[in-house]
């Protein structure tokens, strides 16, 4: 009886250890998912738990929100320079043509 008893607590024993850590390494896993999201959904903040939910949660949005906007920003520029590249471009062919006519007449 008493080894039975003793068998029963160190399998336990093993038991809690093993869930401990299948525990932390699921926290950390999920940590991990929440500091490399690109895109923070609820889901995503859900399973995180109450691990980054001090701020953390707020900053990462405000964070990808603002990596957004600044792409944004640089694209628009881009297409703006874009623009005046081809608009100077234009400029000089017509004033090519101009100076064309003027000098057949």
């Amino acid at each position: 009886m008493m080894d039975k008893i003793v068998h029963y607590k160190i399998q336990e024993k093993a038991l809690d250890t093993a869930r401990k850590d299948q525990e932390e390494e699921f926290i950390s896993r999920q940590q991990e998912i929440f500091n490399n999201c690109s895109k923070m959904t609820a889901g995503v903040a859900f399973n995180a738990g109450n691990l980054c939910l001090n701020g953390k949660v707020h900053e990462k949005v405000r964070e990808q929100h603002n990596n957004r906007q600044q792409k944004l920003a640089d694209a628009e520029k881009k297409r703006k320079d874009e623009h005046i590249k081809l608009q100077s471009k234009v400029d000089a062919i017509r004033k090519k043509k101009r100076s064309y006519k003027v000098e057949r007449e």
